[in-house]
């Protein structure tokens, strides 16, 4: 252990060196903000996932996504909806059959041609890639859903960044629909693997030269506005963060980080904190749902355990330990 932690040492002293793409001008102070400021609604949206069973041919999972809304830190609304997916690949289509908790079935087809960041049929390993992208798309309808009893200046928080969306043509709408209203839209990213020209974590050279407090520090972009802030004095995070290239970054991360006290995060959107888990499917609900789908299959359950088996030795395994 000692010869692998000197190593790791070594590999993060060789990092640290203050990158030259960082300027000490481009952080900028949160300022308090006014009471009047503070009646601005906040809105976020949050997707979870689980698998329930999966075969080289037909995958399915449960998937849910929530939303919540908060005014001066109390909670307005919040809500969240739950479907059984069914997808499957055509020579040219990705389809997405679901079914509600109510059984009210939607189909949802998606040319492979225009799906060019997932892997195509011949490239196809797994529905890993692609139930992400059914979560993407069901998450985005819910944003565009909830934008609709927004106002102008109110802030719309996505968990993730906005551009790992731009698969999606509802991106688009939702970004000029927000603009209209002057809705401030923003992806949330509670990780980021952005490294410094000498390889080091860009959030950690900026947290070793940033100054006390909380502050923000913007990289401006085409589409959308790159920053990376730490929304609370006693912060031990520094959040990646994209907005519309309109918004005032100023305003907008004063109003976050009025929204960042929970002592259970300090620094981190209560409304993420909230909606991450009125979205998650616990492994409790997944077992369920699998158990379920199984008692009620009969004999089909058995009839497609061959294919089950082709892909799940690995699940077997991982139960043994």
């Amino acid at each position: 252990m000692g010869k692998i932690l000197d190593a790791v040492r070594e590999r993060h002293n060789g990092s640290e060196s203050l990158s030259s793409s960082i300027s000490l001008s481009n952080f900028h102070p949160l300022l308090p903000l006014p009471f009047d400021l503070r009646s601005v609604k906040i809105a976020s949206v949050d997707g979870g996932q689980a698998e329930m069973f999966t075969t080289p041919t037909y995958a399915v999972y449960v998937l849910r996504v929530a939303s919540v809304v908060y005014r001066q830190n109390q909670c307005l609304q919040r809500a969240s909806q739950t479907w059984f997916a069914l997808l499957s690949l055509t020579d040219n289509l990705f389809v997405a059959d679901l079914f509600d908790e109510q059984g009210i079935h939607r189909k949802e087809e998606f040319p492979l041609s225009s799906l060019t960041a997932l892997p195509q049929r011949d490239d196809f390993l797994s529905f890993s890639p692609y139930v992400g992208f059914v979560r993407e798309y069901l998450e985005l309808q819910a944003c565009q859903h909830l934008a609709q009893s927004l106002s102008s200046g109110d802030l719309l928080l996505r968990d993730g960044l906005l551009s790992n969306l731009s698969v999606h043509p509802q991106l688009s709408e939702l970004t000029q629909f927000c603009q209209e209203r002057s809705i401030v839209l923003l992806g949330f990213a509670k990780t980021t693997t952005l490294k410094t020209e000498h390889g080091g974590s860009f959030p950690g050279a900026l947290a070793r030269v940033a100054p006390k407090g909380s502050w923000y520090y913007v990289l401006p972009s085409k589409t959308f506005s790159t920053s990376f802030v730490k929304l609370h004095n006693n912060a031990s995070y520094v959040f990646h963060v994209e907005t519309l290239s309109d918004a005032d970054p100023l305003h907008t991360f004063s109003q976050l980080a009025h929204h960042t006290r929970d002592p259970i995060f300090l620094g981190y959107p209560y409304g993420l904190i909230a909606v991450d888990q009125l979205a998650r499917v616990s492994n409790q609900e997944q077992s369920y749902f699998k158990t379920l789908f199984e008692s009620r299959s009969g004999s089909f359950w058995r009839e497609i355990e061959p294919q089950r088996n082709a892909v799940n030795a690995h699940h077997l395994l991982d139960r043994m330990h």
